[in-house]
């Protein structure tokens, strides 16, 4: 057996590995869409004038704002930046889940969690720089969570932890809406649970609840924000917030369940295999642990049945996973409702004291910032950044708690997730260096009509499809059109047509 110094070293090259790759896909990829706007403002206006300016006219996302005209400039920054985030969110994912027994199980399980995150999660904030600004906040609030625990289970009220977790409430939902519903959400629940179980350290709970409030009023009541709404959601501001759930509901499952194969998969057999080697926590009735097996199997089949679908093509299963169809929504809403409630009877029941609690805040906080998504006119891929990694923490903590029957199950299910991840980085490396050799000759292309001003059709090669996000501009796109044109230099009236290389 490993000494736990191997295992830290081991633990160390794996995140390290995660950071290498993540540096050279940051690296192979240019800026694209929003990118290029930022980039052009940042040229005649400092990063805090422009930020002061999109607050009043169009975003209250000021700190989203302020990155993307800080860095957008200096790409080379980004291109260190990014990794070191990951590898923060690595670090902090295994942090928050307390990892103690399966330490380098529980370290490949992460890495290949991450890499196996649905392409369109991966496009809009892995290698997009005004995509970073859901992954920052990300960060921030895993490193929030960790501070917090300190608080609530240590004791620990040294004044520069109580300082930073202030800082935090107030810097996190500059960032993004739905974190910081997920952030006003989780103080909620920590003032309960102090108020309730520990009698102790409420006030602080409150400040940082009142903080977090003050940073959502910020966002929400920026005269950018309001006036981005009403022009651009008119039809959507008219509705009342049942109404709009129930819009958002098709996303919701989407988002939170469908899009996340990879996760749910393992997740379910997690939850599987740790009921059925936990029945000695179950105290009551043991029929409900089948039950629950069912329900997480449900789950599982959900989750492998379009790859199921891919051989047989059978017509049914389409209802499980296709929204396309008429009943798959009701039959997945069915399923992952009685999924979430499993879970939370699972963690209920199979867990005591501070770690049944600490579980269900994670899994509820995490929850929360998908639900709140469903009141937001624009719920995209990007915005279940926070939903999925939290639910990684969940299936991380529930994978340390098993009691593996020897070393060779310990060895086969180590196997299986690293050959899982190199399969996994190995598509990365693929598609990113497609992106850098198709980036290469464009540039060559761009190089001409820098040079040819008189030519006002400029034919450019397209990104190859599904690897990075807003790498092309489309027909009709006269915002991007303009960010182009002027982030390259190239003649005003000059009209783009972007083209596959194949065509």
């Amino acid at each position: 057996m490993l000494n736990k110094q191997n295992k830290k070293i081991i633990s160390f090259g794996i995140i390290a590995s995660l950071g290498i790759l993540f540096f050279i896909i940051s690296y192979w990829t240019p800026l694209a869409g929003d990118d290029w706007w930022y980039a052009v403002v940042a040229r005649y206006n400092t990063p805090l004038q422009a930020a002061i300016k999109q607050y009043i006219a169009w975003s209250g996302r000021f700190l989203s704002e302020l990155w993307g005209y800080a860095i957008t400039p200096h790409k080379w920054l980004w291109n260190i930046i990014n990794p070191l985030l990951f590898v923060g969110i690595f670090v902090y994912v295994l942090k928050t889940a307390n990892v103690k027994k399966n330490t380098i199980l529980c370290t490949l399980l992460v890495l290949f969690l991450i890499l196996s995150v649905n392409d369109y999660v991966r496009m809009q904030t892995y290698s997009w720089i005004m995509g970073t600004t859901y992954v920052i906040p990300l960060l921030l609030i895993l490193i929030y969570i960790s501070l917090v625990k300190k608080v609530v289970f240590d004791g620990n009220s040294k004044w520069w932890v109580l300082l930073t977790a202030a800082v935090l409430n107030l810097a996190i939902p500059l960032f993004m809406e739905n974190v910081a519903a997920a952030l006003v959400g989780a103080n909620i629940l920590l003032i309960v649970y102090n108020f309730f179980e520990k009698r102790k350290n409420v006030k602080y709970f409150i400040c940082f609840f009142i903080l977090s409030i003050i940073g959502v009023l910020i966002i929400r009541l920026s005269p950018g924000a309001i006036y981005r709404l009403e022009s651009s959601h008119a039809e959507w501001t008219q509705m009342n917030f049942v109404e709009q759930m129930i819009s958002n509901w098709p996303n919701f499952i989407r988002f939170t369940f469908l899009d996340n194969k990879y996760l749910i998969c393992v997740l379910s057999l997690i939850l599987i295999v740790f009921v059925l080697t936990n029945k000695y926590r179950y105290t009551k009735a043991k029929w409900h642990i089948y039950v629950l097996v069912a329900i997480f199997a449900l789950g599982f089949v959900q989750s492998i049945s379009a790859n199921i679908n891919s051989y047989f093509n059978w017509f049914l299963i389409y209802n499980i996973y296709d929204l396309n169809y008429p009943y798959t929504l009701l039959i997945t809403s069915v399923i992952y409702v009685l999924y979430v409630s499993a879970i939370i009877y699972l963690i209920c029941n199979f867990y005591r004291d501070e770690d049944k609690w600490e579980l269900l805040f994670i899994f509820l906080v995490g929850g929360s910032a998908n639900i709140a998504m469903m009141l937001s006119p624009i719920f995209d891929s990007r915005s279940s950044i926070y939903t999925i990694y939290f639910m990684f923490i969940v299936a991380v903590k529930l994978f340390d708690d098993i009691v593996f029957p020897n070393d060779i199950v310990i060895y086969l299910i180590g196997i299986f997730l690293v050959v899982g991840s190199l399969l996994f980085a190995k598509q990365y490396i693929y598609k990113y260096k497609l992106v850098r050799d198709t980036n290469n000759e464009r540039m060559e292309q761009i190089k001409y009509y820098q040079d040819h001003w008189e030519d006002t059709n400029a034919y450019l090669i397209k990104m190859p499809k599904m690897t990075i996000h807003s790498g092309d501009v489309e027909d009709g796109d006269t915002f991007h059109h303009e960010a182009f044109y002027k982030y390259f230099n190239l003649n005003p009236d000059i009209e783009l047509h972007f083209y596959y290389k194949d065509n």
